[in-house]
């Protein structure tokens, strides 16, 4: 079962157009990195979604910048988006083969999703950060955001919980790990 400690990170009175929902270390069969990914939603109709990009802040040396812009395509309010280093082990281990049949896009990048369960994620919009998860300046080992072998998951209003520190190490698939990732409903 999934430790459920959250956190409140910088509360917003009005969502962004676009928000972090998910950021996924996961143990996957195929192993590496493969397991990488970053989970969002649109809050908002996005018709260029390339106003938007991730970077990944490593082992607390501060902000990286924008080191992932999203594709030129549109995006409808609630859609989900998955970004992962590998769609092909992520659907297999996430979504029961294929996460197309869960997330409204899947979107797959190389060494740009690089966090190791203890990197901070920052979400960019025409250049500017909107929003972080965890601390850019801190390595996020044995922090209370660590997600190591495991996941972050934005519950509501930027509270976040977290599947236990190498809750997936050893597991087949999401639902065989001791903390399954909640996948967005049909």
């Amino acid at each position: 079962m999934p430790d459920t400690l959250a956190l409140e990170f910088a509360n917003c009175a009005e969502p962004a157009s676009l928000e972090l929902k998910g950021i996924l270390d996961l143990t996957v069969p195929s192993g590496g990195n493969d397991g990488k990914a970053i989970h969002l939603v649109a809050n908002a109709d996005i018709a260029d979604l390339s106003t938007y990009g991730i970077g990944v802040a490593n082992n607390g040396g501060g902000t990286d910048g924008q080191e992932y812009t999203f594709p030129n395509q549109a995006v409808a309010a609630g859609d989900h988006i998955l970004v992962a280093r590998d769609t092909s082990a992520m659907g297999s281990y996430l979504c029961d083969g294929d996460c197309s049949t869960k997330f409204q896009h899947v979107l797959e990048t190389d060494s740009h999703i690089s966090q190791n369960g203890d990197d901070a994620i920052e979400l960019f919009e025409n250049g500017s950060v909107i929003e972080t998860f965890g601390d850019p300046t801190t390595d996020g080992t044995g922090q209370d955001w660590e997600y190591k072998d495991s996941w972050a998951y934005k519950v509501v209003n930027n509270t976040w919980t977290y599947g236990e520190v190498d809750c997936t190490d050893g597991s087949e698939t999401s639902a065989t790990s001791r903390c399954p990732y909640t996948v967005p409903p049909q």
